[in-house]
């Protein structure tokens, strides 16, 4: 039965194999049988000194750190209260922690109808409604492209120009000649459009869509994108890229050297053109210019290579930054002196990305299928049916003037949703995240003049494919809802929440719910929350909750004005565990009496164990009655009183701190 008791290590009974291992002697019996005055440290025995009151126990707080991100909080807060706060959301959506070391506080994880991009507040945004239908198959794109002041599209085989905002009337034309509508740009005077083999251009007629003209660069192929830029007219058949500016000849560009090389979608840029295509999983932008006598484009150079299997769809250029648009998500990119591009991280979305619109220092995207869905408290719930479900429709905004802490990735969050009518909403019925059907597909502003507010102009307009058109509805905010992201205070320690509040900007007639969730469970509704009198709603009681890490929504209601969050705090005090600290006073002579049996030891021995314990820090095993606790040594005090036998060192009292790790 060799190894069955020590481990395996060889010896004698009653002497341990080593001298890391404890005697067997009448002390560790005592420990074994837990006799109230033996315990052991780091496993091995001693006898305490019961006589003194010196052997005592008592409670330590798990948590003794103040973690605070102000000095304010240090003079303004009692001590051991916790605050965290949010006062402002203008650096977009995307995080899912607040509080890390990494974390921006002035980001959040998700939302829904939320106006981010003022800084110091939150309101909302205006709601939608679906103002036009053009009645094209579910499969065919819609293209938006506006004009002079005018919104001109086109889907499938027809053409259309919307001839008043107010009602939103449309004037239409079928395509002539061959194929759908595969592109739209403008020359600034005409709206121009690709199909088939062809090109198109109309104009705006005293209100009536007019064909000005049609006309293809080659007799052969098929198109997929038109592009005005460099006061050249740019299109495709197939792999080869054209110069077929009306009142010239229509001139062969460039062969791309891969016959399934597709061109799909361009952009002026003030330094020139970027076009992007390619062929299976393997994509790229191209830069184009004029040549040296400004008559015809040099042959395309490659300025940036998208990682594999990233497809494009769109590409826009605006502030001097040029944005691609990919299967699931964007890329902000910049040129130098030569028109390469460096590119900045993904952006993600759930499908693709088929056009961006600049506005002041904003750019607008599609978003075909939005999942960021409305969860319902499990408490109560009076407000779901206000909410877009999941795979809901409609675009994202970024601001240019305000970045992440990602190079060249700018603040972004989901803006206007697409609604049939008031709280009815269409959603994504494609079979795949990258089909075309049902996809929103364009975004373009109107009234970019007479409609502005604080903090955008113009009215947004989108695009369903099938032809469904839906226009942004000034001054009527929709009820909206932000996901602050988990918190933890940076320790995963448990807290009590005493109480949060929020913050107005002035009395209104709306109204908000904060809810939250704690520990990965379910939503809890915790305050009801009216705004018609001051701009705070004072303490609000988190009823006893005690956490580890919490995620915080606010759900905000309007009534007939768009209500602005400025401020929301939670204020917790770290949770008191149950780890103890001992002081125990060790009997550490040469010999010692157990129940009548005489215990012989080395003090001088022993004294190194116990000295080795508290100044290497280590984690060991502290036992008492019969139970365990893992502990470290966090002080000491030794009390000689005499000479061992034979002179060889002293012997006293040893008095060891240990303290609990829970």
């Amino acid at each position: 039965m060799s190894g069955l008791w020590d481990g395996g290590a060889t010896g004698t009974v009653g002497i341990t194999a080593t001298v890391s291992e404890p005697y067997y002697d009448a002390l560790q019996q005592g420990l074994i049988d837990n006799l109230p005055d033996v315990v052991g440290i780091g496993g091995r025995a001693f006898l305490i000194d019961t006589s003194k009151s010196e052997w005592t126990r008592t409670s330590v707080k798990v948590v003794e750190q103040r973690n605070v991100t102000s000095t304010r909080d240090l003079t303004l807060l009692p001590q051991g209260v916790w605050r965290q706060t949010v006062s402002s959301w203008n650096k977009g959506s995307g995080q899912s922690n607040m509080d890390r070391d990494e974390s921006d506080i002035n980001r959040f994880y998700k939302s829904i109808n939320i106006d981010y991009a003022n800084q110091w507040q939150a309101s909302l945004l205006n709601q939608t409604s679906e103002v036009a239908d053009l009645a094209e198959s579910a499969t065919a794109r819609t293209y938006l492209q506006e004009v002079n002041g005018g919104l001109f599209g086109a889907v499938g085989t027809k053409v259309f120009m919307v001839v008043n905002f107010t009602t939103f009337a449309v004037s239409s034309l079928t395509l002539p000649g061959s194929g759908v509508a595969t592109g739209i740009s403008s020359d600034g005077e005409f709206v121009i459009v690709s199909h088939g083999s062809d090109i198109s251009r109309y104009k705006n007629a005293s209100g009536t869509l007019t064909l000005v003209d049609t006309f293809h660069p080659s007799t052969h192929g098929s198109n997929n994108f038109v592009l005005w830029s460099q006061d050249r007219l740019l299109t495709n058949m197939d792999n080869e890229l054209y110069d077929t500016t009306p009142g010239s000849s229509a001139s062969l560009i460039y062969t791309h050297p891969i016959a399934d090389f597709k061109w799909v979608a361009g952009t002026r840029a003030p330094n020139g053109t970027y076009l992007v295509g390619g062929a299976g999983d393997k994509w790229v932008i191209h830069f184009l210019q004029l040549d040296s006598t400004g008559a015809t484009f040099d042959a395309p150079v490659i300025a940036q290579t998208l990682p594999e299997g990233e497809i494009a769809y769109s590409i826009t250029a605006y502030q001097g930054f040029i944005i691609v648009g990919t299967r699931f998500g964007f890329r902000m990119m910049v040129a130098d002196s030569n028109g390469i591009l460096t590119s900045g991280a993904k952006v993600p979305t759930n499908t693709p990305v088929y056009d961006f619109e600049g506005q002041d220092r904003f750019v607008w995207y599609t978003q075909s299928s939005i999942t960021d869905a409305y969860e319902s408290p499990t408490n109560e719930d009076t407000v779901s049916t206000y909410f877009p479900p999941t795979k809901a429709q409609g675009i994202g905004r970024m601001d240019l003037s305000e970045y992440t802490n990602v190079a060249l990735t700018p603040a972004f969050a989901n803006d206007l949703i697409a609604q049939t009518t008031q709280f009815s909403w269409p959603t994504f019925a494609g079979s795949t995240p990258d089909s075309i059907d049902t996809a929103i597909t364009a975004v373009a502003t109107v009234d970019g003049i007479n409609a502005q507010s604080t903090t955008v102009t113009g009215r947004r307009v989108m695009a369903r494919a099938g032809g469904k058109i839906y226009a942004e509805i000034l001054d009527t905010p929709a009820p909206g809802w932000i996901e602050q992201g988990r918190m933890s205070y940076s320790v995963e320690d448990s807290k009590a929440g005493l109480y949060q509040l929020i913050k107005w900007s002035s009395p209104n007639d709306g109204g908000i719910f904060l809810d939250y969730k704690a520990d990965g469970g379910d939503w809890y509704r915790a305050a009801r929350v009216n705004m018609n009198v001051g701009i705070t709603s004072g303490h609000r009681s988190t009823d006893g909750l005690v956490f580890s890490r919490l995620e915080p929504r606010y759900v905000i209601i309007p009534g007939t004005t768009n209500p602005a969050i400025t401020r929301w705090e939670l204020r917790s005090a770290p949770a008191v565990g149950q780890a103890s600290s001992w002081s125990v006073p060790i009997m550490n002579y040469q010999e010692l009496d157990i129940n009548g049996v005489k215990i012989v030891r080395d003090p001088v021995e022993e004294l190194n164990f116990l000295m080795n314990l508290v100044q290497s820090g280590a984690l060991f095993f502290y036992q008492e009655s019969g139970l365990v606790y893992s502990v470290h040594a966090t002080g000491f005090q030794w009390r000689p009183e005499s000479l061992a036998t034979g002179g060889l060192g002293w012997q006293g009292t040893y008095v060891l701190t240990v303290e609990e790790i829970v």
